[in-house]
């Protein structure tokens, strides 16, 4: 069975979620590819970017792919919104033409759907926010509805009319996001299943607490919150609660570690500032190192974040945002807020870091992770869908 699967760019969380299903199936012994539009050179011939590949003769397609996807949204207010158009054709790559399977991941600006789905493709769509069955939005909120309207049909028209009587299985790593997908105009002919994401739990393990921190050079004495982002002042990723809600708490013996790009308002404070890193190695053993991680998530699917931490054993702190409920247990392997406000997190903070069995938390955290979301468990689901597709 040949599988090719598809992402916009080589980083970022469904760049991740993507490769962590490629090498799930090659350990299960399915033939796996990855195909990226932007991304550096890579040694591994089953990974390939179209950017490495074309080198200095992408810049002009790139530029004028953005702008076509652009000029739709001019005197509109700003919101991130992708258009169903690409000035580049995957589909007339080698490994999407000779795949068994296509699996689409993130793929805005990748693939145009006027041109894309060819009537004798069989197609997976893993989904990770809104965007491939929505009119252009990847998450709602904050969005002008009425200013936005017009496109937001005409891109679904274009969208549904592209897919009809195309042999296509969308799947969502969380059941919030599966529900809504099967309930849109663009996928309900399809429905949506519920796989989640994996991690490899070899990687992402427990580690002694003390001498990480030694290690990191992070004091031994303090309860430490550790809060990561690749943006963190993306508004949705609500760090602005964050920091009200330690405001209101008293300090003397927290230690906030935010990982990501320039923090700001942190003043009154104390944190230690690590700038951000996809490097699975390193990223695993500043999890291990911390008590507890949180995130006050507005709007996500399943992200990797909470997976990552729970599977280094740290319980986690969040709001009841998708499918992180999914993953995050009252009271058993971390704490879901009854609210999604910077009270209601302060409550669950302090009660995490004082009065919580962290211990048994850390215990269950791993269970959690190594019994749902391994790579054997979910790599399995995935083979019996590629069968059932090819049947």
């Amino acid at each position: 069975m040949k599988v090719v699967h598809l992402n916009t760019n080589a980083t970022g969380g469904a760049a991740a979620a993507c490769f962590r299903l490629h090498r799930a199936l090659l350990k299960a012994g399915v033939d796996s590819r990855v195909l990226t539009l932007r991304g550096p050179a890579n040694d591994d011939p089953r990974i390939q970017s179209i950017e490495a590949t074309m080198g200095l003769r992408f810049r002009l397609p790139d530029f004028l792919n953005r702008l076509r996807n652009r000029l739709p949204l001019l005197g509109k207010p700003y919101h991130f919104f992708s258009s169903p158009y690409s000035f580049f054709h995957p589909e007339n790559h080698p490994w999407v033409q000779e795949a068994d399977i296509v699996n689409l991941h993130w793929v805005a600006k990748f693939i145009d759907y006027r041109s894309f789905f060819q009537p004798d493709g069989r197609y997976v769509w893993t989904l990770h926010d809104y965007q491939p069955f929505s009119g252009g939005f990847h998450y709602p909120g904050g969005m002008d509805s009425l200013a936005y309207a017009g496109l937001i049909a005409h891109n679904e028209s274009i969208k549904s009319k592209a897919l009809q009587g195309m042999k296509l299985q969308p799947v969502a790593p969380s059941a919030w996001l599966a529900d809504i997908a099967a309930r849109s105009a663009v996928f309900q002919p399809f429905g949506c299943r519920h796989i989640p994401n994996c991690l490899d739990t070899a990687l992402f393990a427990p580690a002694d607490r003390r001498a990480l921190r030694r290690a990191l050079g992070w004091p031994e004495d303090r309860k430490v919150l550790l809060f990561l982002a690749e943006n963190l002042n993306e508004t949705r990723k609500g760090f602005h609660l964050l920091t009200e809600a330690l405001r209101s708490m008293s300090l003397d013996r927290v230690l906030l570690v935010a990982v990501g790009r320039s923090p700001e308002g942190l003043e009154g404070i104390p944190f230690i500032h690590v700038p951000f890193t996809s490097k699975e190695a390193e990223l695993a053993r500043v999890y291990a190192a911390a008590d507890l991680y949180v995130t006050p998530s507005l709007e996500d699917n399943l992200p990797n974040t909470v997976l990552e931490s729970l599977a280094c054993g740290t319980p986690v702190t969040a709001f009841q945002t998708g499918g992180i409920p999914e993953m995050v247990q009252h009271g058993v392997n971390g704490w879901i807020c009854d609210a999604a406000d910077a009270s209601a997190l302060r409550n669950g903070l302090e009660h995490m870091l004082f009065k919580a069995d962290l211990a048994s938390m850390s215990a269950a955290a791993v269970e959690t992770l190594r019994s749902h979301f391994s790579e054997q468990a979910v790599a399995a689901q995935y083979i019996s869908l590629y069968q059932k597709a090819l049947a």
